[in-house]
């Protein structure tokens, strides 16, 4: 199979097992490294008229967690790969006379740090093929972006330059390319959905807020599984927090030099784009901190301000929504073991790096609204009879009370669930229905398949758990 795009033709590979055609490490934009390592992803603009090669996976972007454990790393990662059905296409190369068919990108999740559009786990073969025996045959696309520092570093200088959130200018860039090329592979451009979960459902959420709601034409519906534009993640910290990690960055690279002697823009931030690679991944990778911090920060252009205010306004672009969360999201933000009162104190009043920091006032209303766990009851960690406590959602319904976790673990995950996910997903969908925009919600409630690091029984329905059923990935691949 062969598709023309813009700037030249691509040759992919074609199944007979799934009857798909296969364009792996498409590039989307010019490598970022060397010059262009913290800049915004430049548009290809060279032409071509041999045929190139798309029939293998590019490397990942460089990320620093076991979502990327196994997979190749590079700076030079901007590529997508398409999935689509080949019966629609009888030519090799798709036509005028091709049908044009729905496509739908996968932003990946991994906190920002981690992951990759490469990673088995998001092969989009099966939901295509589920896609064609429903009679509703999509395109599939799986993208990459850039990754912790290398795609958020933030700081005053950053900010002052616009080189900001860069990992979500790289989604834009792919969302762009789709627009200008998809037709060359039987693709609608008009009918384009981005779909993705945990911080890949936090960036959709953060497209359809950008620039303060202004619509770009990068897509026509969008998917949000446990994630949504009322994200926490981006506001938790300071000007001063950032400014304080980019000056570890620009200590430890040597990048904090006399004025006399710096580069000619007299800048770090130039400096840093040509520190040695090896030497600024060791950098990054030196501390927790600096691996798995940087995320997405509000800059006044892309992300304007607060999204729960942009929501709240009804700056958002209005197009039809998906949003959801699973029953027992937090089973995998509370600390174990939580077994006193004064163990879900204390993570209520430090556990600062996905949820706010309380004080006391608010910690008694929490301890309130979230009462010890009903013990009554063997099979159940249901808090107890409260009329507010029957009113929240249900929380670990399959395992064993008391928690082996701790008495009090239930209280967490109930919490964080609530916090970081229910109560903004309900926002948001409140303010598509006032916008007279439609929005489809829901609580996916179906415990995944048993893997050797989590187990439903003890962590319920827990984050990631709805990736595979969505997926449609029956066999689990790349689950071992």
């Amino acid at each position: 199979p062969r598709a023309r795009t813009l700037n030249g033709t691509y040759e992919g590979l074609h199944s007979e097992e799934w009857d798909q055609d296969f364009f792996l490490g498409v590039p989307f934009a010019k490598p970022p490294v060397a010059g262009r390592r913290f800049r915004i992803a430049q548009a290809i603009d060279e032409a071509w008229e041999d045929v190139r090669e798309a029939k293998e996976y590019s490397a990942e972007c460089i990320g620093y967690g076991g979502d990327n454990n196994g997979y190749p790393l590079s700076e030079d990662c901007l590529y997508l790969n398409i999935i689509r059905p080949s019966s629609p296409f009888t030519n090799t190369t798709a036509d005028d006379n091709s049908p044009r068919l729905p496509v739908a990108i996968w932003i990946h999740g991994g906190g920002f740090y981690q992951g990759g559009g490469v990673d088995a786990r998001y092969n989009l073969t099966y939901l295509v093929s589920e896609s064609v025996t429903l009679g509703m045959p999509i395109i599939g696309i799986t993208i990459n972006y850039r990754l912790g520092g290398w795609g958020f570093l933030a700081s005053d200088e950053i900010m002052t330059s616009g080189q900001t959130n860069l990992g979500l200018r790289d989604q834009r860039a792919a969302m762009r390319w789709v627009q200008e090329n998809i037709e060359a592979f039987g693709g609608d451009p008009a009918q384009v959905t981005i779909f993705g979960e945990s911080a890949g459902a936090a960036s959709i959420g953060l497209h359809l807020t950008a620039h303060g709601g202004r619509d770009d034409g990068l897509f026509s519906a969008a998917a949000m599984q446990s994630g949504n534009p009322i994200y926490y993640r981006p506001f938790n910290s300071t000007a001063d927090w950032w400014n304080f990690l980019y000056a570890q960055v620009v200590r430890d690279t040597g990048c904090a030099i006399h004025p006399s002697e710096a580069p000619a823009s007299g800048t770090a931030l130039e400096c840093l784009r040509h520190v040695p690679f090896e030497q600024l991944h060791g950098v990054f990778n030196s501390s927790e901190v600096l691996r798995t911090t940087w995320g997405p920060v509000i800059d006044g252009d892309l992300i304007a301000k607060r999204t729960s205010q942009q929501v709240s306004a009804g700056e958002f672009v209005k197009v039809p929504i998906l949003a959801g969360t699973n029953t027992d999201e937090g089973s995998v933000f509370a600390p174990i073991p939580m077994e006193t009162e004064e163990d879900f104190v204390r993570f209520l009043k430090t556990n600062t790096r996905v949820l706010p920091a309380l004080d006391d006032a608010a910690v008694e209303k929490v301890l309130e609204l979230y009462p010890l766990p009903d013990t009554s009851n063997s099979n159940s960690n249901t808090t107890s009879s409260s009329a507010t406590a029957n009113a929240l959602s249900p929380t670990l319904p399959f395992s064993p009370s008391p928690h082996p976790y701790g008495l009090h673990w239930p209280r967490a995950v109930a919490y964080a669930t609530d916090v970081l996910f229910a109560a903004p997903r309900r926002a948001t969908c409140a303010a598509w229905s006032a916008a007279a925009a439609p929005a489809y919600c829901y609580r996916f409630a179906a415990p995944a398949p048993r893997t050797a690091w989590r187990d439903p029984a003890l962590v319920g329905v827990a984050h990631f758990a709805d990736v595979r059923f969505v997926l449609a990935d029956v066999v689990g691949t790349g689950y071992n």
